[in-house]
């Protein structure tokens, strides 16, 4: 028992002496590293160990200022391109990667086991990085001219001519190994130099399948002739090339005349030349007198003549042998009666018509009139000017320092539509000679010219007008 009583003694002597000097090595230790990196620290294969930790830091500083400027290279077959993080969307965060330093103070001191692991273990860390996967898939496509999708080939017209613009095949490269080679090479693992992997896409059409379309239709079409019994009329072929439509099926281009492009190439030229308005028989209200005789019109039965062209294809007739008539529906003119003082259906909309002789202004939507008012228009020192002017703007109560009147309702009146060309006139209601509006002039006025040149209308006809009639509206004034 004494025996034991002495080893255990000496046991915990030899426990002691090994503490006291873990102890005073950890002590050394802590002086020395209080500030320092860890032993066995490397930043993306940059050494750090028992660096200060000031110094630590501005190594991987300087060694992620050179990464940033150094340019990957990227080969894609035989191609080759440089590419900066920058250029590819990688972004390095400087303060979260320093952040993963660990100098000597910080660690548990001194007698835990893990202390002393953590010290002398191998510690590699990385660089914290960002990796904007659709910047870096753009910029590389860009550089490469890659294209996605593939482009089928196509017939177009140039100067009259079909012309094959022929298919591309599209690739895609495979952007998951390429960001694993990136995260690599910036963590020193890797190489700067980047090969693309990519898979292609076929187009649907190939350029022999526009080659055989081309062909086909150059030995296909040819002039079309129609006429009207007085006249006739071609269609050449250069035309009709654009008015196919194309279609791809089962790696063909499928062409035809598109009934919908043929239509509207009818209306611009064969009926453009054809068609003649119809002007109606037309008489005065008043005595009866006889405006115009009246003439027919005549227009082109467009849809008609579509389908007969498309069928003289179908049935593989020469139509430049065999003549198309063109239908044509003769238009009967029809009887109008018209007020002497307002001449209708200058406009589809609404418009105003000025008759000086008369003294009125009417109201015209198309061919019917809405209203008429009686005006005063410019006296014989100061007349009102003819022809056709448009609403400029309106003010509802405007001050003219030439002839020191006040004016309700104001509407300006400029020669184009677009507001250009006012010469100050314009539509109102009957001035007044002081701002309250206490001396009007009389409405015993109206019907006599006796304006400086504008128009005015009574005060309920003004604010009629006022409120109705839109900037814009065209004005005849006769």
């Amino acid at each position: 028992m004494k025996r034991v009583a002495r080893w255990g003694i000496f046991g915990g002597l030899i426990a002691l002496a090994l503490i006291s000097s873990a102890s005073a090595a950890g002590a050394a230790l802590f002086s020395i590293y209080t500030d320092r990196v860890l032993a066995r620290t490397e930043v993306a294969g940059i050494t750090v160990s028992n660096l200060s930790l000031e110094d630590a830091n501005a190594r991987v500083l300087e060694a992620i200022d050179q990464l940033e400027k150094k340019p990957l290279t990227f080969k894609l077959e035989s191609t080759k391109k440089a590419l900066t993080l920058g250029e590819l969307g990688i972004t390095i965060d400087r303060q979260a990667t320093l952040a993963q330093l660990i100098p000597f103070s910080q660690l548990d001191f001194p007698l835990r086991v893990q202390t002393w692991r953590d010290f002398f273990r191998q510690k590699s860390l990385p660089l914290v990085a960002t990796f904007d996967e659709a910047r870096i898939k753009a910029a590389i496509e860009e550089q490469f001219g890659i294209q996605n999708s593939a482009t089928d080939a196509a017939l177009t017209v140039e100067k009259g001519e079909l012309i094959v613009q022929p298919a591309k095949t599209g690739r895609s490269f495979e952007l998951a190994g390429t960001v694993e080679e990136l995260y690599s090479y910036i963590n020193g693992a890797g190489d700067s130099a980047v090969t693309l992997t990519f898979s292609t896409r076929a187009p649907l059409v190939s350029t022999q399948a526009a080659e055989d379309a081309k062909a086909e239709i150059e030995a296909t079409l040819t002039p079309v002739t129609l006429t009207d019994t007085e006249k006739t009329y071609t269609i050449p072929v250069a035309d009709q090339y654009d008015l196919i439509a194309y279609e791809a099926v089962e790696k063909r281009l499928n062409w035809k005349l598109d009934d919908k492009k043929l239509e509207e190439y009818l209306t611009k030229t064969i009926a453009k030349k054809l068609n003649v308005k119809m002007i109606p028989h037309t008489v005065q209200s008043n005595d009866g007198a006889v405006v115009f005789e009246g003439t027919d019109g005549k227009e082109v039965q467009v849809g008609e003549l579509a389908k007969r062209i498309l069928a003289a294809y179908q049935k593989n007739t020469n139509a430049k042998q065999n003549p198309i008539e063109i239908p044509i529906k003769v238009l009967a003119f029809t009887e109008k009666v018209v007020d002497p003082e307002y001449e209708g259906g200058l406009y589809e909309g609404t418009y105003i018509y000025i008759n000086l002789a008369s003294q009125k202004l009417f109201v015209m939507e198309g061919n019917n009139k809405i209203s008429e008012h009686i005006i005063s228009s410019g006296k014989a020192s100061l007349p009102t000017p003819k022809g056709t002017f448009y609403i400029k703007n309106k003010i509802p109560f405007a001050y003219s320092p030439l002839y020191k009147l006040w004016m309700k309702n104001w509407n300006a009146l400029a020669k184009n539509p677009d507001g250009s060309g006012y010469e100050g006139y314009g539509i109102h209601g009957l001035p007044c000679f002081d701002r309250d509006c206490t001396r009007v002039e009389g409405e015993s006025h109206l019907g006599r010219p006796v304006s400086h040149g504008c128009v005015r209308l009574g005060l309920d006809a003004s604010q009629y007008f006022f409120e109705k009639i839109p900037i814009g509206t065209p004005v005849v004034i006769r």
